[in-house]
């Protein structure tokens, strides 16, 4: 009951949301890998940032070092065929030449050289007025950034606790490399990991 106007309401509003920008740096988050029959391998995931066309060069970030660029042989947007797939659009991509098993979630496809991996993150932080409690100067927490999950510690630079519902600048480690960009969005919650999710 309602699905008609509920579709209506949507289509009226997606009408006032302004398409993302295509410039700045190629960033796929790879969600998903898998390998198709006559394709060979595809990774999928929502295109965070830039463009990417058939024939493009791409890398893996983080990849094992001296790997070599990888070829997307052809994108497909929302499952459909397409010369191009733009910032904001659920992505596939076809690689040659690397087999399923040397890519995981938390890598991003990327252009080759244009994004290296990341351990140390400078930031500013909120932390949720609803917290139980203050974050003291150094904490052991856990990452997200696009798909990937990773230990962290993170230092408060300017104070000896963050209180709920304020702000600080912070220096976060971390136990991995990750891909990630100036001004890019990121959480941090507790230590406990969620299975399949890393």
């Amino acid at each position: 009951s309602g699905l008609d106007e509920l579709k209506a309401a949507l289509g009226q509003i997606s009408l006032g949301v302004e398409q993302k920008g295509s410039e700045g740096p190629f960033r796929l988050p790879v969600d998903r890998v898998l390998t198709l029959p006559g394709f060979g391998t595809v990774v999928t995931g929502t295109l965070l940032s830039g463009q990417l066309a058939e024939g493009d060069a791409v890398a893996l970030c983080p990849g094992a070092p001296g790997a070599e660029p990888l070829r997307a042989r052809s994108v497909q947007i929302h499952g459909a065929a397409a010369p191009r797939a733009l910032a904001g659009q659920r992505t596939a991509v076809n690689l040659p030449g690397i087999e399923p098993s040397a890519i995981h979630r938390g890598q991003a496809l990327v252009r080759a050289g244009e994004i290296r991996p990341a351990r140390i993150l400078d930031a500013e932080v909120a932390l949720l007025a609803a917290a139980e409690r203050p974050l003291p100067a150094r904490a052991r927490l856990l990452l997200h950034v696009g798909t990937a999950q990773v230990p962290a510690v993170v230092a408060l630079l300017d104070r000896d606790e963050l209180a709920p519902g304020a702000t600080a600048l912070v220096q976060v480690r971390l136990g991995e490399p990750v891909a990630a960009l100036p001004g890019q969005r990121f959480i941090l919650r507790g230590t406990a990991a969620l299975e399949g999710r890393g």
